[in-house]
């Protein structure tokens, strides 16, 4: 007899985990209801999970499995900074809206509606959030973003527009000027120019020709 778990079942259990908790938050999933959309008993769960709290966080770890795999061979594939932060807001956004269940019970946890605190959010989070932070502070590094920025805040940025275009997509696209927001190329394009460029106006590209005095302008 084999000794390797089930895979397939494992598997089973975290995919409607995820579905499940996403919908209806941790106290909102029972073990009962978990096992019934697995197709597996409860016991097979608790074989493999000490218990909810153990399965929550392998939950939650299964969400988030390969975004920082993904994100380290971004930052391997694109060696311009520039094209790094435009791909990341672009493959970030797509992969928010390609995996809504995941998202919204990512999105649960982090606004404060998981069951859980700072040491699960280190867990879960960390990781990704490193990587992130490491690709922004290289750019920084190369001379790409000026010394006094905080690559935090660059970092935060680039993830907080991405989560906002997702929660706010139909009423983005039901304003005109926002519609732009849920197309992930578009969105990264502009977040990036922004980013790079800033929204202030250079002093080289200001007028040269000095204003008119107060008295000349009525």
């Amino acid at each position: 007899m084999s000794s390797q778990p089930d895979r397939s079942a494992i598997d089973r259990i975290l995919d409607e985990g995820v579905r499940l908790f996403a919908a209806r938050g941790f106290d909102g999933v029972s073990m009962t209801d978990l096992a019934a959309a697995a197709q597996v008993s409860k016991a097979n769960i608790f074989h493999h999970f000490a218990n909810k709290d153990d399965l929550y966080l392998a939950v939650l770890k299964h969400a988030v499995a390969d975004f920082s795999v993904q994100l380290a061979q971004l930052t391997r594939a694109e060696p311009d900074f520039a094209e790094r932060v435009r791909t990341f807001v672009s493959w970030h956004s797509l992969r928010l809206r390609e995996r809504e269940p995941q998202t919204r019970l990512l999105l649960r946890e982090m606004f404060g509606d998981g069951p859980r605190g700072p040491d699960l959010a280190r867990e879960v989070f960390g990781e990704g959030q490193r990587l992130l932070l490491e690709l922004v502070s290289a750019g920084q590094k190369a001379g790409h973003l000026r010394a006094d920025v905080d690559p935090a805040v660059v970092a935060l940025t680039l993830v907080a527009v991405d989560v906002f275009s997702f929660l706010a997509a139909s009423t983005l696209r039901a304003i005109p000027q926002m519609a732009f927001a849920a197309d992930s190329s578009v969105l990264a394009e502009r977040v990036a120019d922004l980013i790079l460029h800033g929204a202030m106006v250079r002093p080289t590209e200001m007028s040269s020709t000095p204003p008119l005095p107060i008295g000349e302008l009525a």
